[in-house]
């Protein structure tokens, strides 16, 4: 099994909007799938700008198999994230090669959701 970006599949859904004046806007959104293999982690999480950075919002479940993964519901666009590995090791993704260097002297990964 490879590491990173898992799975990706287009779903639509119809929501309320404030934004749009006639109540209604589509959206596309693209189910990603993330995975972190970390045996002996007691948590993980990933951190990016599709959750304002927050460590809480989007934890992720352990496998047996000592892979850790979690599925998150975006938009298309491009996206900067990191793992957080037992509340405070930071990591970029092994697995994804796109990675820009960061304020804190290290990488961020990036996702593209297209």
């Amino acid at each position: 099994m490879e590491r990173g970006v898992i799975d990706k599949s287009i779903k639509t859904i119809k929501k309320h909007s404030r934004e749009m004046p006639h109540g209604k806007a589509t959206l596309k959104l693209k189910l990603v799938q993330l995975a972190y293999f970390a045996p002996e982690a007691n948590t993980v999480a990933v951190a990016g700008d599709f959750n304002d950075w927050d460590v809480q919002v989007h934890m992720l479940e352990k496998k047996r198999d000592g892979w850790w993964k979690t599925n998150l519901k975006l938009t298309p666009g491009r996206y900067h994230y990191r793992f957080v590995i037992n509340g405070e090791q930071w990591s970029e993704d092994p697995e994804n090669p796109n990675k820009v260097p960061n304020e804190f002297a290290s990488y961020n990964s990036v996702l593209e959701v297209s």
